[in-house]
């Protein structure tokens, strides 16, 4: 993983510098110039990708000292310095914003994680993530949700079977996990479904997992109490913050939602520059 969050803060850096560099640190800064600088939660919520703002400055600069205040999944309150850097002025106001940025996102995530993670305490269910995530930075984001609280489902296409209602166009739920089965015998196979017919289906055709595609909760409620003992259960699709206690309530093993990966909000944090030599 190291090679791809180094590609990863290349692009960024690539997108900030091109050939020039920072032009304004370029013409104010003195190249000797020493100093330190805080990195600052602006608001309460989980850390997450601060391995990846300690790259940023070694990448740019080996010479900068990086000095981790908190870690990733720890609680970080307002205002409280959560690392603090140290060494050439000019390298510090140059990765500083790269940093933040993968800081803010993936501590965004991390939190909007752990909200959901609270909601669903003590129910017994599970929350999981999904496949819908930024491109590039599927690793960084599914770490973030680990650090949240929450499960990753799949990394990918390749680790993991969900036969969904597309594949389904082409051939139906029994000749699928039965094909499947064959092709893939240690793989669990999980099946979507979207109404009781296709959850009696399922069942019968020997799907390890049933996910439940954007059903009601009475609907939620008869596919579990068919499935108890014989198939798990996810739940997915409009799922919110708002709801999801009721769903997990509904006795489905997992609930699965791309709400706290493409819909959570980046963790207010600033850069200040303390001290220069």
């Amino acid at each position: 993983m190291d090679k791809e969050v180094e590609r990863l803060i290349n692009l960024a850096f690539d997108e900030d510098f091109q050939k020039l560099g920072d032009i304004t640190t370029l013409a104010l800064i003195d190249e000797l110039a020493q100093g330190q600088g805080s990195f600052i939660s602006k608001s309460e919520g989980i850390l997450s990708g601060m391995n990846v703002a300690k790259r940023c400055f070694n990448l740019y600069d080996r010479s900068i000292i990086f000095n981790e205040k908190k870690h990733g999944g720890d609680y970080v309150k307002e205002n409280e310095v959560i690392a603090v850097v140290k060494g050439k002025v000019r390298s510090l106001l140059s990765v500083e914003r790269v940093a933040l940025n993968f800081l803010t996102h993936l501590s965004g995530i991390a939190t909007a994680t752990k909200s959901f993670s609270e909601e669903i305490k003590e129910t017994g269910c599970k929350l999981r993530d999904t496949r819908k995530t930024t491109p590039g930075l599927r690793r960084l984001e599914k770490q973030a949700v680990k650090y949240g609280g929450g499960r990753n489902h799949r990394m990918g296409l390749y680790d993991g079977i969900l036969v969904k209602d597309n594949h389904l166009k082409f051939q139906g739920i029994k000749q699928s996990v039965s094909s499947l089965r064959a092709k893939y015998p240690r793989n669990e196979i999980e099946v979507e479904v979207e109404t009781i017919e296709q959850v009696k289906e399922a069942i019968d055709a020997g799907a390890d997992m049933l996910l439940l595609d954007n059903m009601d909760l009475e609907m939620i409620k008869e596919a579990v109490k068919l499935c108890e003992n014989k198939v798990k259960t996810e739940a997915s699709g409009g799922i919110l913050k708002e709801n999801v206690r009721k769903v997990a309530l509904a006795g489905v093993d997992y609930v699965s939602t791309s709400a706290i990966t493409m819909a959570a909000s980046s963790l207010d944090m600033s850069f200040e520059l303390i001290s220069v030599e």
